[in-house]
């Protein structure tokens, strides 16, 4: 094995996987391009690629599980020359240690497509690699460039390894290619991701940032309307509504939000409508400040104060009325809107600690800020099902309550006993 990882290390591999609806034909159309292709490895593509098909309609699985089948087939056929069909237990444990140490000829320092389109065909995209090394938001802006040879899966990428591959292999057994399911057999997943039991707090901005972040936009948006009149409702909006981006564009769905994705039911109570993980609807209850900035923001699109059923303009339109169709745009607004905070704080003098965090903060952590303080008050089946999470533990997870006694009851050690 340490043979073939030692070869592997100079081999560069090409992709295998394209869209759905191109793969069979790139695959056939460029099957000479790859060197020692096995003889088995048509009929293992078909079966990746009919496995994943289960998965079309959910965007986000299908991203996150062509990745994990892509680097299988990739391991599997140039590295352990072995069909997926043959992978027993000991192989599937040898392909998670590859996962979390990768050859540096195997990752890349920026996700790229792995075809592109050259005289109305698909090829390869010879940049692309199956990993990419990140570097932190404050080191990008130091302008730290990524180092490939510092590479280290996260024990979420490890669990979502397992949890795709064991997928996997229970499609194939399903479809009778094979018998049993390597990944059920092993019986100790725990030993490829750290499990300790310390505290990992919640990402999150403060409650004197979300006040500030909300303040800033609010005077911006006076200011310069055509500039922060979105950015506001945007911030508000996945504040009030614990929002993920991909909830906001069409990552989930066939299409982005629309203006009557927000509407009133015969009792006068008004809820909005997303398309979250596994294409479940959550419909959440709208917050008078959330109503209060959806009339704001529709006013100044020069729009009447509420939306009508009908109405299909987007939620969140561009500067020409079209839809956000990609994540990217709107990380890039909120990241505008933490800056823009974090400047007015240094020019008023809060103190480093104050909002230093914000550096580091990305879009999502306004979910898990507005999470973790609605937990404090709602009912916590309220919130995991307007947070969209599969299960109570998830939601449980924001709840600091137990902390903050642990921490209170060890006050009494500062006093003396006199006091």
């Amino acid at each position: 094995m340490a043979k073939s990882i030692e070869k592997c290390s100079i081999f560069k591999p090409v992709p295998i996987l394209d869209n759905l609806d191109k793969a069979k034909e790139t695959f056939t159309n460029n099957v000479l391009l790859y060197n020692d292709l096995p003889n088995f490895a048509e009929k293992d593509f078909n079966a990746a690629l009919a496995f994943l098909k289960d998965y079309n309609g959910s965007k986000a699985t299908l991203s996150t599980y062509r990745s994990t089948t892509e680097r299988l087939l990739q391991w599997s056929w140039f590295i352990n020359k072995k069909s997926i069909f043959e992978n027993r237990r000991i192989d599937i444990t040898q392909h998670i240690e590859f996962l979390q140490n990768p050859p540096v000829t195997w990752i890349g320092t920026s996700i790229l497509p792995r075809f592109k389109n050259s005289n109305g065909s698909r090829v390869p995209n010879y940049k692309w690699r199956p990993f990419v090394v990140k570097v932190m938001k404050e080191q990008h802006r130091q302008q730290t460039q990524p180092n490939v040879k510092k590479y280290s899966p996260s024990p979420e990428t490890i669990k979502g390894a397992f949890t795709a591959l064991g997928s996997l292999y229970s499609f194939l057994i399903d479809e009778d290619y094979i018998d049993h399911n390597p990944v059920k057999s092993i019986k100790q997943k725990s030993k490829f991701f750290s499990t300790g039991s310390a505290y990992k707090p919640v990402q999150r901005i403060t409650n004197l940032q979300w006040d500030l972040l909300v303040e800033c936009l609010t005077r911006n948006a006076l200011i310069n309307p055509k500039k922060y009149a979105r950015s506001k409702f945007l911030v508000i909006l996945m504040l009030q509504t614990y929002a993920r981006l991909s909830d906001l564009v069409t990552v989930r769905s066939e299409e982005p939000p629309k203006m009557n994705d927000f509407y009133r039911d015969s009792g006068g109570l008004w809820w909005v409508k997303f398309t979250g993980k596994g294409n479940k609807i959550r419909e959440i209850p709208v917050s008078d400040t959330l109503l209060d900035a959806l009339k704001e923001f529709r006013l100044y699109l020069g729009f009447t104060e509420y939306p009508s059923p009908n109405e299909q303009f987007p939620m969140l339109p561009t500067s020409t009325g079209k839809p956000i169709t990609c994540e990217k745009t709107l990380r890039n607004v909120v990241q505008e809107a933490f800056d823009l905070t974090v400047i007015w704080m240094k020019n008023n003098n809060y103190e480093s600690i104050d909002y230093e965090n914000l550096l580091h903060a990305s879009a999502h952590w306004l979910r898990h800020t507005s999470i973790s303080e609605d937990i404090k008050h709602r009912p916590r089946d309220h919130v995991k099902e307007d947070a969209g999470h599969g299960s109570y533990l998830t939601t449980e997870r924001y709840i600091e309550s137990d902390r903050l006694e642990k921490h209170q009851s060890a006050i009494s050690r500062d006093l003396t006993p006199s006091e």
